[in-house]
């Protein structure tokens, strides 16, 4: 069987909207699809919510929004299947990327003590994200619901002082909710990767300036390393593997991959590559190139805040983070000195000391900050975090 590739129109030039675009997503206001949305389009964008992956797809596929925007990985919980699912199922081409910071509060009615609590619920991604608060809290009953702001929405409305929902802070705001734990997620760096979708042969949004990414969809021969033969093909083009994922095809046991790439897979060295590649696959499919869009900024580096509260605000999450990750150094500290006592003398490591400020000075060159100083700053952190310290009761 040869290789073949799947029919498209041609592409056009990017150009600018001639209006507000609408922009579909799966979830209710104030999900996180939404927050992604507002970070790409800004606020003028006309945001549809739908009830289901397939249906954002299907909709931007008739061309009843002009665009979507699908979630398809988390830095915890790995890649949302049912979106890679829905989106290989669908003639749409991806028009840019957007990461998303992903901050999970525990929110229910105002007022609720945190004891009365014995229900939540969310969407199952964000669940899998705050295990390790879950599991701190096995009190309370775990429900999986649609979408994160579903959950918000369904605890303001029902009323009941014993459930709680996980969600952004904004679908707090939205349905009248308070934020009774914050942060709950298993890490202060989680963050989701939105692609921003249009049909086939649309024009596109204004191009964004950033890293440019592009993507192949294909299937391999039933054959010993077809797989490691394209992987390579890529890589002696020169083109950084970001991301590889696997599905399930339509013939039992046979799988379709997405790898994405940074480069142009349609010009130059990239479409070299895919014609090396050919006679290893049974399809195949080039989408993009598109534009990475990071958290706050096109390279991934947060922008600067527009005033001062925003700023303030952004002080805050780096504080409350600082301090999550003193708590996780002290559990990993009093676990090293089990390890290396068996359980008996507290005995302080100096060799392990000075080996820890040396690393901290080096950082410190290496981005600016006065070594000095921040040597004497990780003494203090060593000094917080020993465990003869750590186990001390609490000054009264």
């Amino acid at each position: 069987m040869s290789a073949s590739s799947d029919t498209r129109p041609p592409v056009t030039h990017p150009t600018p909207a001639a209006s507000a675009p609408s922009v579909g997503y799966q979830g209710e206001p104030g999900a996180f699809s939404e927050l992604a949305l507002r970070r790409w389009f800004g606020g003028s964008a006309r945001a549809v919510p739908l009830p289901d992956f397939e249906t954002v797809l299907a909709r931007v596929r008739s061309g009843e929004v002009d665009f979507a925007i699908l979630p398809v990985e988390n830095t915890l919980a790995g890649s949302v299947a049912a979106a890679c699912d829905a989106f290989l199922r669908a003639e749409v081409d991806v028009a840019g990327e957007v990461v998303e910071p992903i901050r999970h509060q525990l929110l229910a009615l105002p007022g609720t003590p945190p004891s009365a609590l014995r229900r939540v619920s969310s969407h199952p991604v964000a669940l899998d994200q705050c295990r390790a608060f879950l599991a701190r809290h096995p009190h309370m009953r775990v429900v999986t619901g649609s979408d994160t702001a579903g959950a918000a929405r369904a605890v303001a409305e029902g009323g009941d002082p014993a459930a709680a929902a996980i969600a952004s802070e904004g679908a707090g705001e939205r349905y009248g909710l308070e934020v009774i734990a914050r942060d709950i997620h298993d890490r202060p760096d989680n963050q989701t990767r939105f692609w921003v979708l249009r049909s086939w042969g649309a024009p596109m949004a204004a191009p964004q300036p950033g890293v440019s990414h592009s993507m192949l969809v294909f299937e391999t021969r039933n054959e010993p390393g077809a797989l490691a033969r394209v992987l390579r093909e890529l890589a002696e083009a020169g083109l950084n593997l970001k991301a590889l994922t696997a599905r399930p095809a339509e013939e039992p046991w046979h799988y379709r991959f997405i790898a994405e790439v940074e480069g142009d897979l349609t010009s130059g060295r990239g479409a070299v590559a895919i014609a090396s590649a050919t006679p290893h696959m049974v399809r195949s499919r080039v989408v993009g190139p598109w534009t990475v869009r990071g958290p706050g900024g096109a390279d991934g580096v947060a922008a600067p805040h527009a005033d001062a509260a925003g700023c303030r605000r952004a002080i805050d999450a780096v504080d409350r983070a600082l301090v999550r990750l003193l708590a996780q150094r002290r559990d990993l500290a009093t676990r090293t000195q089990s390890l290396r006592t068996g359980g008996g003398d507290l005995l302080r490591d100096p060799a392990r000391e000075a080996e820890v400020l040396r690393h901290a000075a080096a950082e410190a060159r290496a981005v600016g900050l006065p070594e000095e100083s921040v040597r004497q700053l990780f003494w203090r952190v060593i000094e917080t975090c020993h465990p003869a310290v750590s186990e001390a009761p609490p000054v009264t």
